[in-house]
């Protein structure tokens, strides 16, 4: 589509949306403690990365993005997509507070060392190593009456129909969940700065990091079977790792998948499941394909589901787990990273 058509521009808007509702169906997930936590040992620096690519497209284009971010920040021990939603949630309301005047949204990584003073300061802070992340604005600012009710379940300052109220709410619970701690400087009219600390760890001797991708979608040649029982979804995902480079043959039908895969299953690379299907669940699907070939890397690709969880899935037997709705470029760089980390597990 041509870059101002209104058909590029509605198509976007729809885009926003379907990511709006992602995004709060995570925070309400988060805030009623049905998601459990999957914590790895991860480079902060590389998560606020990744957030800050899928966040410019839902900046207004009038606020200025600038970073200061130390690779050398270390690590923690994180669930991924939960700090994701953190760093997501702090700048789109940074982003809020700018987008009348337009500013600058400054997102920083850094390490810091935690003393006596303050941690008597904060009594969630103790004496130590952490990682700060901080999102500062130069918005509209708050008062210390609106500062003391940020972190309440459903209070919000934003318009009726523009926000839920759970947004910082999540932010608190997650950061809190992860033994860390979020402290908020701010002045009407002057911005607002958040600061979240997070404990560091050090990482195991023999720890197998997933390859970073740029903000470019990355690509390859690897043949993937993948299964949707919503035709127009696998449709459109086959389309878009094919534009990637890969060799795609997809199914509606998950039983006609496993006989397909069970007549040549050293032909795929990599196959993606929905969970939720009829006649056989994802878990079901991967759970026989494993029987078949032990090795295939599988990729669990869903939405919301009481029966499956990130940490019930990797019992089964999938590489990855990200929840619908999914951009290309988030499938892209998914698909990508399980087949990259099977790699490396193969030649160690």
């Amino acid at each position: 589509l041509e870059e101002n058509s209104r058909e590029r521009k509605n198509l976007g808007e729809v885009l926003k949306a379907g990511m709006r509702a992602k995004s709060l169906v995570r925070q309400i997930l988060s805030f009623s403690r049905q998601e459990e936590q999957n914590r790895f040992c991860e480079k902060v620096h590389h998560i606020v990365s990744d957030s800050i690519e899928m966040l410019r497209a839902t900046i207004p284009s009038t606020v200025k993005i600038v970073t200061d971010i130390d690779e050398n920040s270390g690590s923690a021990m994180v669930d991924k997509t939960q700090i994701e939603q953190v760093v997501m949630n702090l700048c789109v309301n940074a982003g809020h507070a700018m987008q009348e005047k337009g500013g600058d949204l400054k997102i920083s990584v850094k390490a810091v060392h935690v003393d006596e003073q303050t941690a008597a300061g904060n009594p969630k802070l103790h004496i130590g190593a952490y990682i700060t992340i901080s999102v500062i604005d130069t918005g509209t600012g708050m008062d210390e009456a609106t500062i003391k009710k940020i972190f309440e379940p459903f209070f919000t300052t934003k318009e009726v129909g523009q926000g839920s109220g759970l947004g910082l709410s999540a932010v608190h619970g997650i950061v809190m969940s992860h033994d860390g701690a979020i402290n908020v400087e701010s002045h009407k009219g002057k911005g607002t700065t958040f600061t979240v600390y997070l404990p560091t760890v050090k990482p195991p001797k023999e720890e197998k990091e997933i390859p970073q991708t740029s903000g470019k979608a990355p690509t390859g040649d690897e043949s993937i079977l993948l299964v949707d029982d919503e035709r127009p979804l696998a449709e459109m995902w086959s389309m878009a790792l094919t534009d990637f480079g890969y060799n795609v043959e997809f199914f509606t039908n998950p039983k006609e998948a496993l006989e397909t895969f069970r007549n040549n299953p050293d032909k795929y690379d990599l196959v993606i499941t929905d969970h939720t299907m009829p006649e056989m669940t994802g878990s079901a699907l991967a759970t026989e394909m494993l029987v078949i070939r032990p090795d295939i890397p599988m990729l669990l690709c869903s939405g919301y589901s009481n029966l499956i969880t990130p940490e019930l899935a990797k019992e089964i037997g999938f590489r990855q787990y990200i929840m619908k709705p999914v951009i290309g470029q988030e499938l892209a760089t998914a698909v990508r990273n399980t087949l990259d980390l099977t790699q490396l597990d193969e030649r160690t």
